[in-house]
C-alpha cells in the first residue's frame, strides 16, 4: 500500500483545523466578526493572544527588538520600538498580557535612557 493517500489526509487536516490557519479565521471564523466590525486592533492581535497567551507582548517586542539590536548594534532604536510597541499592544491585551507591556515599558525607557546617556556624544 502507497504511503500516499495516508500523508495527503494528514496534510489535509493539518491544514484545515488547526487554530493557526488563521486564512480561513479571518474571513469567516473566529476573527472574522471582529474584521467586520472595524475593531482592527483585537482583530491584529486576537491570533497572537490566542496562540501565545498573556506572554504574546514579551515575544513580539522582544523578538523585535532583539532583532534590531543585533541590526542596529546599539539600544536606542530597539527600546524605541519596544516602548511604542507595547503601548499599542497594552489595550487589547488580557490583564497579565497588559502586566507584561507595563513591565517591558518601563525597561526599554531605563535602557533607552542607559543609551543616550552612553551613547555618541554622552558620557563613556
Amino acid at each position: 500500500m502507497s504511503p500516499l493517500p495516508w500523508l495527503v489526509a494528514v496534510l489535509t487536516t493539518a491544514t484545515t483545523y488547526t487554530p493557526w490557519n488563521t486564512s480561513a479565521n479571518l474571513q469567516n471564523g473566529t476573527y472574522g466578526g471582529l474584521w467586520s466590525s472595524g475593531d482592527w486592533g483585537h482583530a491584529v492581535t486576537a491570533p497572537f493572544v490566542n496562540l501565545l497567551g498573556p506572554i504574546a507582548p514579551l515575544v513580539l517586542a522582544l523578538g523585535l527588538g532583539g532583532m534590531l539590536f543585533i541590526y542596529s548594534d546599539d539600544y536606542g532604536l530597539p527600546s524605541v520600538v519596544i516602548i511604542l510597541l507595547s503601548a499599542l499592544l497594552f489595550k487589547y491585551l488580557p490583564p497579565a498580557g497588559q502586566a507584561i507591556s507595563v513591565v517591558l515599558i518601563v525597561g526599554a525607557v531605563a535602557l533607552a535612557l542607559y543609551s543616550a546617556w552612553t551613547g555618541p556624544g554622552g558620557r563613556r
